[in-house]
Order: C-alpha cells, then structure tokens, then sequence
C-alpha cells in the first residue's frame, strides 16, 4: 500500500495508484509526486508511513472488505459511499 500525507494536517491516508491516477481510500486525489517525507500544501505520495501521524479513520474504514465493496459499487456506477437503505421493518 502506497500512503499519502501533507503538512496541512497530522493525517496519512492509504492511496491506490492505477495508471495514470491516485487517489485515496477515502476518495481524495493525489498528486503524483512521490516525497520521503510530507513537504506541502498539497496531498501527495510519501515513499513510507509517516511518523507522528495518525491513519485516516475513512481510511481504515475502508481497509479489507469493505474497500473491496466500495470498488464494486464504484465499477458499478453509484457513487462512492452511497447510502443504499434496507427495507424497513414493520410496525405493529
């Protein structure tokens, strides 16, 4: 897994990286610059995890099973997050 950070916050985020693009878990883009360390403004690519910083909770949230749902939805056209409601139980 590829990380991302910048120095406007104290917050790394996990990045897939496909082709031409990047973006993070939680769905922010990313400039294609790859830094040792975070060095501005912009989120960027860091060649390892910072220290001091602390992982995105989207992020972590969306590690594992459930970033494999939100990829399925996105491939399937719905937004990325999307609330699909359940059918709601009856009252009596």
């Amino acid at each position: 897994m590829v990380f991302a950070a910048n120095t406007h916050s104290r917050f790394y985020h996990l990045v897939e990286v496909e082709m031409r693009t990047a973006k993070t878990l939680c769905g922010l883009s990313v400039a294609m610059i790859i830094e040792p360390e975070p060095c501005s403004a912009a989120l960027h690519l860091v060649s390892e995890q910072p220290p001091e910083y602390i992982l995105c909770n989207h992020c972590y949230r969306l590690t594992g099973a459930e970033a494999a749902k939100v990829k399925a939805a996105s491939a399937a056209g719905q937004a990325c997050g999307a609330f699909i409601p359940s059918p709601l139980p009856e009252l009596g």
